[in-house]
């Protein structure tokens, strides 16, 4: 089946795969391969990350000005991550600026303006960004070993990410270190100079922990460099003692709030308790370990109610499968495949979610894995409906 793939080397694209190694001792230069696989090993078990980082932009469209930005940040992948922004020179965003985001919110606030705006989305699925840019960056990019270096008082492994002669230039780039995503300001440079630009990303990656922790990007066409990031942590701790309070936000009292997005009618930790709000009984699926039940939303739009009931590995919290159930279909049959479930017509859905759909005893029901496969036809027929 087509496992999801998701732009996530930002500015480069569509990148042979290969990997060169400078020409120094083979025992004492690791192979650029296998660190990042380390570094996808350990992205998968990291249960938090908290540190300070810089990020330096220059471009030159502004004749050489520099935009620099330092932010607190905490993290517990993939959905939870807090981001505070303590100090920014010719930025767009200003020094107290907070960003918190959970699976069910969103929490953003401008202190320039005293605004904060709660945003709900029940229904977001997050994938971990970071995994996916290093396992784009081990199938598809050309690596070569440049060394070591020292960063936030870390040995670092420098790795040096180049595309190919054809690859193409995107305008924003998912950043590494901090799971964040950057627009490239290159608005102002011609297409004929963007088709022949190139990007090139530098990794650095831990020795003892095999983790990334500073990356530069730099876009050049020719012998001019038209734009350069770099992100860098100047601290961090990996799986400290990270209490879940950090990713709760209370708005300063005069603050101006406003809400926006799907606000659900509740969230619960049961579908009993789920059960007292929704107009329908909920499923009671097998899944398979170690899948634990998360939470259950329920949502109501224009008389119709959704409920939801999400699971996660505890191990890996990014591996999430979600049982949903609706008054009404939210599907088109037309362009999906047809499967059978217990005697249902059901309906198969493959890419970056997988899913399946079926209407059993007057319901829709839909059962769907993000990101990581499950079997969600089997799950499915665990499900009794009649």
């Amino acid at each position: 089946m087509n496992r999801r793939r998701l732009l996530a080397v930002g500015a480069i694209v569509s990148l042979a795969g290969c990997s060169t190694t400078v020409e120094r001792s083979v025992d004492s230069n690791p192979d650029p391969e296998d660190v990042i696989r380390d570094a996808i090993e350990t992205r998968k078990g990291v249960d938090s990350i908290a540190g300070r980082r810089t990020v330096t932009a220059e471009s030159a469209e502004t004749d050489g000005g520099e935009m620099k930005r330092t932010e607190r940040i905490y993290e517990r992948p993939p959905a939870n991550q807090r981001l505070e922004v303590l100090d920014a020179t010719n930025a767009v965003v200003s020094p107290g600026t907070v960003t918190v985001t959970t699976r069910p919110i969103t929490w953003e606030y401008d202190p320039t303006e005293n605004e904060a705006i709660k945003r709900h989305h029940p229904h977001r699925v997050f994938a971990d960004r970071v995994r996916l840019v290093l396992e784009d960056v081990l199938e598809e990019c050309c690596l070569t070993y440049e060394g070591t270096d020292t960063v936030a008082g870390r040995e670092t492994h420098v790795i040096e990410v180049a595309p190919p002669a054809d690859a193409d230039v995107e305008r924003s780039i998912d950043i590494l270190v901090g799971d964040t995503r950057y627009v490239i300001p290159l608005e102002e440079v011609p297409q004929e100079e963007l088709d022949d630009a190139e990007v090139i990303r530098t990794i650095y990656i831990t020795e003892e922990e095999r983790y990334p922790i500073k990356e530069r990007n730099v876009v050049t066409t020719g012998e001019t460099e038209l734009h350069s990031l770099t992100a860098a942590f100047e601290e961090v701790t990996i799986d400290g003692d990270l209490d879940d309070e950090v990713f709760t936000y209370d708005p300063p009292a005069d603050a101006d709030v406003s809400v926006t997005g799907l606000e659900p009618e509740g969230i619960y930790d049961s579908p009993a308790t789920a059960e007292t709000v929704a107009p329908y009984d909920l499923p009671d699926p097998d899944l398979p370990e170690p899948y634990e039940l998360d939470r259950v939303t329920v949502v109501e739009t224009d008389a119709r109610t959704t409920t939801t009931l999400w699971y996660l590995d505890p191990e890996w919290p990014e591996r999430e499968i979600y049982v949903s159930v609706r008054d009404e279909p939210r599907f088109n049959e037309d362009v999906l495949e047809r499967v059978e479930v217990n005697d249902h017509e059901g309906f198969y859905r493959d890419g970056r979610v997988e899913s399946v759909f079926w209407n059993c005893g007057g319901l829709s029901y839909e059962v769907s894995s993000p990101d990581v496969a499950e079997p969600v036809v089997e799950i499915a027929e665990t499900i009794d409906c009649d």
